[in-house]
C-alpha cells in the first residue's frame, strides 16, 4: 500500500485556489518527520516553484492526529493544512465535517488520477510501511522476507 499527501483547504478559501497559491500562506502539518503529513507535500510545492521555508509565511505543527491539523484549517488558524490522503474522507464518513467543508488543493498534472480511493495532492508517494533488517541479518534471509511480504 503507498501514502499520498493532502493539501487541504477550506472551501470558498480563495486564499488558496491553487498549490502556487500557498505562497505567503500560513500553513499547518502533523510532524517535521510525517512523510505522508509533511514531507511529500513540501517535495510537491518544491515541484511547483514553492519553498516551504522561504515562501511561506509559517508553518505549524500541530501533532500526529491529522484531525488537529483539519480543525485549524476548518477554523481559519491556518490557510491550508498538510495530512495524509484519507484523512478528509475519514472525517466526512465519521460526520466531523461535510463533504463539502474541505477542498484538496491539487496541481494540473495530477487533476485525472484514477489510482486511490482518496483526493491526493502529491504526485510521490511513499510506502505505507517501511521494513528493515539489523546488520547480523543475512542479505539472503532479509530477501526472503521481502519476496514473502
Amino acid at each position: 500500500e503507498t501514502q499520498r499527501g493532502a493539501i487541504v483547504s477550506r472551501s470558498g478559501n480563495g486564499r488558496v485556489p491553487n498549490l502556487a497559491g500557498l505562497a505567503g500562506a500560513l500553513l499547518g502539518a502533523q510532524s517535521l518527520w510525517s512523510i505522508d503529513g509533511f514531507l511529500l507535500q513540501v517535495a510537491e510545492l518544491r515541484h511547483h516553484g514553492v519553498g516551504i521555508w522561504t515562501d511561506a509565511h509559517q508553518v505549524r505543527f500541530f501533532g500526529l492526529d491529522p484531525a488537529a491539523v483539519l480543525t485549524a484549517v476548518l477554523e481559519g488558524t491556518v490557510d491550508a493544512g498538510f495530512v495524509p490522503a484519507g484523512a478528509v474522507e475519514a472525517m466526512v464518513a465519521s460526520g466531523e465535517v461535510g463533504a463539502s467543508d474541505l477542498h484538496v488543493v491539487v496541481g494540473q498534472q495530477i487533476l485525472n488520477r484514477i489510482d486511490s480511493p482518496f483526493a491526493y495532492s502529491t504526485r510521490l508517494a511513499a510506502p505505507g510501511w517501511t521494513l528493515s533488517a539489523l546488520s547480523q541479518v543475512s542479505k539472503e534471509i532479509g530477501d526472503q522476507v521481502a519476496l514473502a511480504l
